[in-house]
């Protein structure tokens, strides 16, 4: 993420959109802080190997479940940094955006957002209600066609924005996820030794490890401490549900960030 050297004085706050443009980096600059905080935190968390992996009979499924389990809560400080970070990307283009209106409209005192929309028919509509394309034309065309801050466009400004309203509210809540299975090696009643390596999974809830059927089989076990990879996830009904958590927060950083360039680079005419 680029440096950012910014000293905001009153001559500045009139050059609009250049000081809400220049405000809008800081505040990408503000999220980075937080996404690497974030990362440390996850990263202390699952070295300190806070979780165990548990091996469980479903006797209405007849089969053996593999389950992984915080030993301790994940620390408060993952969703906090984690709401920071959402907050202040969905800042940054709200003062995009309302660089553009300034300038449109001096002296203009109501808060617009950066559009977002469900449908992109949806944002149609409110970007035909907004002033900002007679006084900069390609505007629509740029949201639209560039941004696409809708569902179907854009996927992940559209949830940005959705975790930025619900974090408002409710704490974003992750959950801890087996992405790979090492090294198991499944041992018990008229079982020799069963083994699994390398096996890539993406689960954050009990799943079927192992099944068996014809009777005769019981007390199974791990033959040593199973060799897992666990990451932390997006819990369920938060818009990403079960995705990694750092590699999401990460692309949706640097898609806030190009967002900021690109209205610097298509509204400011830098000096040469």
């Amino acid at each position: 993420m680029p440096s950012v050297t910014y000293t905001p004085v009153p001559d500045n706050v009139g050059q609009e959109p250049l000081h809400s443009f220049d405000s809008a980096w800081l505040k990408i600059h503000w999220a980075n802080q937080h996404v690497s905080k974030l990362k440390t935190l996850c990263n202390i968390f699952i070295q300190h190997h806070a979780y165990s992996v548990q091996m469980n009979h479903d006797p209405e499924r007849d089969e053996y479940r593999f389950t992984v389990l915080p030993t301790q809560p994940i620390p408060v400080d993952i969703p906090l940094s984690l709401g920071d970070a959402i907050h202040n990307m969905r800042a940054a283009l709200d003062y995009c955006w309302m660089g553009l209106y300034r300038a449109a409209k001096p002296g203009v005192t109501t808060k617009y957002t950066f559009p977002m929309a469900e449908r992109r028919k949806d944002l149609e509509e409110t970007l035909r209600k907004a002033p900002i394309e007679t006084a900069f034309k390609g505007t629509n065309d740029l949201i639209l066609n560039r941004v696409k801050p809708y569902k179907e466009g854009n996927f992940l400004l559209w949830a940005l924005n959705k975790l930025d309203v619900r974090d408002k509210h409710n704490l974003l809540i992750p959950s801890l996820a087996v992405t790979l299975i090492k090294n198991v090696t499944i041992t018990g009643d008229n079982v020799g030794g069963i083994h699994f390596a390398n096996c890539n999974i993406q689960a954050n809830k009990p799943f079927g490890l192992a099944r068996f059927t014809g009777g005769g089989f019981a007390n199974l076990k791990f033959e040593h401490e199973p060799e897992t990879t666990v990451e932390i996830v997006f819990g369920k009904g938060q818009f990403v549900d079960d995705q990694p958590l750092l590699e999401t927060v990460g692309t949706m950083l640097k898609l806030s960030a190009e967002v900021v360039q690109l209205f610097r680079k298509t509204f400011l005419v830098e000096p040469s």
